[in-house]
């Protein structure tokens, strides 16, 4: 069974999505529209056009050339993030963090 929690990442391949998990992958039937809305605030948000990303499941967060930023994920698969969606990124990654230590207060 596939846990939302479990997903690195999700992409979207010939109109269908496919769903990331450490050494599987998944065909959902999901838009990407529809997915965001059911778990977009389990922290999954969308950083391209046919990507969307578990924020728990980021490591590392690096820059890289042109104001673009690589999403290095728990199983070390390198994720580019496009700068069309670089707010939206920051501003969820910052809203954990905020509900992070409010939690652990």
């Amino acid at each position: 069974m596939l846990h939302p929690g479990s997903i690195f990442y999700l992409e979207m391949v010939d109109r269908k999505l496919f769903a990331y998990q450490a050494g599987e992958v998944y065909q959902i039937d999901y838009s990407m529209k529809h997915f965001l809305n059911c778990f977009g605030s389990n922290g999954f948000v969308q950083i391209s056009k046919n990507t969307i990303v578990n924020l728990y499941r980021v490591k590392r967060v690096k820059t890289d050339l042109n104001m673009r930023l690589k999403l290095v994920m728990d199983n070390d698969e390198v994720i580019v993030l496009n700068r069309t969606y670089k707010k939206s990124f920051l501003d969820a990654l910052y809203h954990i963090q905020e509900v992070y230590h409010e939690d652990r207060q």
